[in-house]
């Protein structure tokens, strides 16, 4: 999937992205790590680019926002809907639950994984088997994500603010060089 360089404008974060070069995500087996301050657009640019791109392609994928606390109660209601007697599951049982119940995704995307219980490395070993792309952000150390990719390539997606000028910020999103 391909995202084009340019500039895109997420007015309700007051941000203007600046992508120098084009972006080939979900690519087979890697993991994406994307770094940068608070409100920078970073969680904006899954919800906002990313997100809109996998649908465009039909690319299946699963998004676990950094506030998994609602969402987690749309899963169980979901599950239940599905005949599945969750009782009540432990939030890492429930996760477990719902990739298993998700085969046909492709992508998996990661918003402040650090925050998740159980932790990522298990949301990995869970889904690993058909996920074959992980979006992640990170507020931590992003070696930890690398640490999460085993033998895949693991791509580094830092944000930096440039200016805040105008009430709007300013950010350059630039890909680091793979880590292998």
């Amino acid at each position: 999937m391909r995202i084009p360089a340019g500039e895109y404008d997420l007015p309700e974060r007051q941000v203007r992205l600046a992508l120098e070069a084009d972006l080939e995500l979900a690519a087979e087996r890697s993991i994406y790590v994307i770094t940068g301050n608070n409100g920078l657009g970073k969680t904006s640019f899954l919800e906002r680019v990313v997100i809109p791109a996998l649908r465009r392609e039909a690319m299946p994928y699963l998004y676990l926002g950094q506030d998994a606390g609602l969402q987690l109660y749309t899963i169980r209601a979901s599950l239940a809907v599905q005949g599945l007697g969750l009782g009540r599951l432990s939030e890492a049982d429930l996760l477990r639950v719902w990739l298993k119940q998700s085969p046909e995704a492709r992508v998996l995307l990661l918003d402040e994984f650090d925050k998740y219980e159980p932790d990522p490395a298990t949301l990995v070993a869970e889904s690993r088997d058909f996920i074959t792309t992980y979006i992640m952000i990170t507020h931590g150390d992003p070696q930890a994500a690398r640490a999460l990719a085993g033998d895949w390539p693991a791509h580094h997606l830092r944000f930096h603010l440039v200016e805040w000028a105008g009430g709007v910020k300013r950010v350059r999103v630039e890909r680091e060089a793979p880590w292998l």
